[in-house]
């Protein structure tokens, strides 16, 4: 395994833990996982823990070594997993720079992001 490959695994499993754990997801099908788990909203987006289960599954440290294990074996199952996990990989890219450009307009007054 080279440096490439466990740079592009850590990157990838970085974003898929945060699609998990963070984001509605498209259809808010990420959202829906976590309701499977017994996650429940309240009014102003905040959730509570119901469950053992689903508290075990929602930290990010224990969520990004499931995710971890899943890229290990896709990677150890072919040479050429790496460019299934190049896509989070793009992603995470996107949303680093669009975290760090968010930052940099914030002290130009006539840039505002809203």
């Amino acid at each position: 395994m080279t440096l490439l490959d466990i740079l592009t695994a850590s990157v990838a499993t970085w974003r898929c833990t945060h699609m998990l754990l963070t984001e509605n997801g498209p259809f808010r099908v990420f959202r829906r996982i976590r309701e499977r788990f017994g996650v429940v909203y309240a009014q102003d987006d905040e959730h509570q823990i119901v469950s053992f289960k689903y508290e075990v599954l929602t930290c990010p440290w224990c969520m990004s070594v499931w995710v971890g294990m899943v890229v290990t074996l896709l990677q150890l199952s072919s040479p050429k997993a790496r460019w299934l996990l190049l896509p989070f990989v793009y992603s995470a890219g996107s949303v680093f720079i669009g975290k760090a450009m968010e930052k940099k307009l914030k002290d130009f007054s006539e840039f505002r992001i809203q």
